[in-house]
């Protein structure tokens, strides 16, 4: 846990700015964006059931996922990850339900991945009136909740009071 405990907490003003587009003369490739997605999809499995759409088959070339082949995820997720995605961002968004779905074991494990992807975060949509993106190296954050926070341990405790339980 001394990994997730030694990142930064780095407070923002506008959703915007916080993951920069590197594509914008071109497309962020799906099979990239999926490719990003399935492994955060393999480790929120380890903290709960994850969908509802489960693991991107990913084909070379193709201008479009096959839905066909698109695995199924868990029907009442704890860990909702989007399947879509929104413009060229190296962000994939979340929603978390269940209990305490935002703990430290989960973000270690979140972390682990993100840092085998620089530049890529996770957003979680369903905190109310504030916003985190996890990256790899850092956790940003915003909202009155959350201004004051200065560690992991203070993000996750304020997070847990906040999280919208509503599917």
């Amino acid at each position: 846990m001394a990994r997730i405990d030694s990142l930064k907490v780095v407070r923002f003003d506008v959703d915007i700015d916080v993951v920069p587009n590197v594509y914008p003369r071109g497309r962020l490739p799906w099979q990239l964006y999926q490719g990003v997605r399935n492994e955060v999809v393999r480790a929120c499995r380890w903290h709960g059931p994850t969908g509802t759409m489960g693991l991107c088959k990913i084909i070379a070339g193709a201008l479009e996922p096959d839905h066909q082949a698109w695995e199924v995820g868990d029907q009442v997720p704890d860990y909702y990850l989007d399947d879509y995605q929104y413009g060229n961002r190296l962000c994939l968004y979340a929603r978390l339900y269940g209990d305490e779905p935002f703990n430290p074991y989960w973000l270690r494990d979140l972390v682990d991945v993100l840092e085998r992807f620089p530049g890529w975060a996770i957003g979680v949509q369903n905190i109310r009136e504030n916003s985190v993106f996890v990256f790899g190296d850092r956790l940003m954050v915003r909202g009155r909740a959350l201004r004051l926070c200065s560690t992991v341990s203070d993000v996750v405790e304020a997070v847990g009071a906040f999280l919208d339980p509503r599917r």
